[in-house]
């Protein structure tokens, strides 16, 4: 019997009385699910039939806005190529004037058609555009030292290094790298003056920005540099020197992390333990234990709320930037444990149909449903599903590359996983080692209990297939 079967029964039964399969649904380590919870998801599925309607009704591709991103192209390139074939003094400035527009679109047009332009007119639109005194002109002129002769370089990477403009400072910074080989070594050290010049004026969003300098420095000065950074008294900064962390050397990097480890502040802790991966393969294993140890549920944490500024005390919506469907975090008291994802509604049906397949799964030898939980769901506006899903922990893929504990095991799970929704009619779509979450047990005050192989679960449904009933 399904859930939604069993479900219409229970509904006749008193509230307080869940079905024997619900413990299959339930996470280690969060509360049990109730029976308010039970009855608003089988309220939910009262919309489900406008669900499969709207899946029925979907067509493969958004066709129109495919061919208005055809024509708009087209557009662009019959623009491009006006500005191209104009005579040159006036091309000039127009490429000046849109280096200068405040419509990025503008801008991205004169950008693409400088680059088709002879060489030596390039160069006489950089040499005009460090003329004047615009910094935003300045800064997309000095982006473009690249297109232009590589012995010609450096006169115009030496002058952004000393623009009063911070960002055509950084932008000929990140430049560097293009300069001849006999240059470099030198123009590093003017990026060097650049990063002691922000410790020395210690303003915090000046250290931030020039925290990305480290990957332009000699490496053999980048660790001592991180280091400072972590060491800051702003949270931020040391937030922004740990993400640089990899940055440094192999051979400095295990050092880097020690310290990253011991630093008071989590965030570097977290960071830290990061980084772990660029460290010389023989040093992984300690290092890893150490962070462990350290760490403890942080070690275990999804990357979901990395870099993100998602905190427990406000309730907040933020898009989590990723490819497929659109993911929202939740701050708040639902931080770690709810997000929502915005899926087309066959692509939900697919999921739905193998999350409430507890029967299936129990016959394939899971005591519980391997599939990324669904929490409630809605059919919004635009025609897509909210789900509210429950948040696991850190990916297969991820666990692997920190442990070997329990991996054998879980990559034999993973293939039933996969199994089962093959004879089940379900395609997901990508069933790559990334969307394989874990979900560890936790002892009685919340701890992350290490000694028990965690759950897998199979997550991110939005390319899934399942024919429709």
């Amino acid at each position: 019997m399904s859930i939604t079967e069993r479900g219409r029964q229970e509904q006749t039964e008193p509230s307080d009385v869940l079905p024997d399969f619900i413990k299959m649904y339930e996470i280690p380590g969060q509360e049990e699910i109730t029976a308010h919870a039970y009855l608003r998801y089988l309220d939910n599925k009262k919309d489900e039939e406008k669900i499969i309607e709207a899946a029925s009704n979907s067509e493969p591709l958004e066709w129109g806005v495919e061919v208005e991103k055809f024509k708009e192209a087209d557009r662009i390139n019959l623009i491009v190529d006006s500005i191209v074939k104009m005579p040159k003094e006036a091309r000039s400035q127009d490429l000046l004037h849109g280096f200068a527009s405040q419509d990025s679109k503008i801008k991205d047009i004169c950008v693409r058609a400088f680059r088709q332009i002879p060489v030596q007119d390039k160069v006489e639109i950089m040499k005009l555009g460090f003329e004047i005194d615009n910094e935003q002109v300045n800064e997309v002129c000095m982006g473009m030292v690249l297109q232009i002769p590589i012995d010609l370089r450096t006169g115009f990477l030496e002058k952004g290094l000393v623009s009063k403009y911070t960002e055509v400072r950084l932008q000929a910074a990140f430049e560097t790298m293009w300069a001849p080989d006999e240059d470099r070594a030198s123009l590093k050290e003017k990026v060097v003056g650049l990063l002691d010049s922000a410790f020395l004026q210690g303003d915090a969003q000046t250290l931030i920005s020039h925290s990305a300098l480290i990957s332009r420095i000699p490496d053999e000065i980048r660790g001592d540099y991180v280091r400072r950074g972590l060491n800051s008294d702003n949270a931020e900064v040391r937030k922004a020197f740990a993400h640089k962390i990899w940055f440094v050397p192999e051979m400095q990097i295990p050092l880097v992390i020690k310290d990253g480890l011991a630093n008071d502040d989590i965030e570097v802790r977290k960071e830290s333990a990061y980084a772990i991966r660029y460290a010389p393969e023989a040093m992984r294993k300690e290092l890893y234990m150490s962070a462990k140890e350290i760490l403890g549920d942080n070690f275990v944490l999804p990357p979901l709320y990395r870099n993100q500024k998602i905190n427990n005390e406000n309730f907040t919506r933020r898009k989590f930037g990723k490819t497929g469907s659109e993911t929202i975090l939740l701050g708040g008291e639902l931080k770690d444990k709810t997000i929502i994802r915005q899926i087309e509604p066959d692509a939900f049906l697919a999921w739905q149909k193998a999350y409430e397949a507890h029967d299936v799964w129990k016959k394939f030898g899971f005591d519980y449903v391997p599939i990324e939980p669904i929490q409630s769901f809605k059919l919004n506006k635009k025609g897509l599903v909210d789900v509210y899903s429950g948040v696991l922990d850190l990916s297969l893929k991820e666990w692997m590359t920190k442990q070997t504990d329990f991996v054998k095991e879980l990559l034999i799970e993973r293939e039933k996983i996969e199994d089962a929704l093959a004879q089940n009619g379900i395609t997901h779509g990508h069933s790559h080692e990334s969307n394989f979450c874990l979900r560890f047990f936790r002892d009685e005050n919340g701890k992350v209990d290490f000694t028990r192989k965690p759950r897998i679960y199979l997550i991110d449904f939005d390319q899934a297939i399942s024919p429709i009933v």
